[in-house]
């Protein structure tokens, strides 16, 4: 099995222009779908190798300082870059963690699954309970893509917009597949 790289930074947007802030509420969770084929230097990838995410960061604040939760996934997507509520991580997480005032806030992940390299995940945030909430920003700065927004209720995804992104960084790691796809011919295949 091939030793896996040091961590790096897979994919990212942290522009600071062109931001709006977003609460995660009852109705209103954001996501971002996150493309291996986008990786780019270092971490990109070539059709040999697979990869998995170790942390990730996204700017946010709080909106109060009252008790709450709110949840952070790591899903598989499908062609569409819709979540399809495939499990890779799963962390239940307080807003009062978050800046007040507004920062980068970092998640380790732990046990994620090594992934195909041209499977694309979406991290998304949704409300759980409570008076406080997570609020997160949109960039549509260039170069934005991706971004996650739901319609009517927090698991009606709508599809990723082309001009907008969160405010996010997602780090990994990444190795030569520990074993290739072969195709086998069969000589003869007799049945009765």
């Amino acid at each position: 099995v091939a030793s896996a790289s040091s961590e790096m930074l897979l994919q990212s947007h942290t522009s600071m222009s062109s931001m709006t802030w977003h609460t995660v509420g009852y109705s209103d969770a954001y996501g971002q779908v996150v493309q291996p084929s986008s990786f780019t230097g270092s971490a990109a990838l070539s059709g040999s190798d697979e990869w998995k995410v170790t942390r990730v960061e996204y700017y946010s604040r709080r909106e109060s300082s009252e008790s709450a939760s709110y949840r952070l996934d790591l899903e598989l997507t499908g062609d569409d870059g819709l979540p399809t509520h495939e499990h890779l991580f799963r962390a239940t997480l307080n807003p009062n963690a978050v800046s007040s005032t507004g920062g980068w806030h970092s998640v380790t992940v732990s046990d994620c699954p090594w992934l195909d390299a041209t499977q694309p995940i979406a991290m998304t945030l949704t409300y759980l309970s409570g008076s406080n909430r997570l609020m997160v920003v949109e960039s549509s700065a260039s170069g934005a893509t991706g971004m996650l927004t739901t319609d009517e209720s927090a698991s009606e995804w709508l599809r990723p917009a082309s001009t907008r992104s969160l405010m996010y960084r997602v780090y990994g790691v990444k190795r030569t597949k520990a074993h290739t796809d072969e195709s086998v011919a069969i000589p003869r295949l007799s049945m009765a």
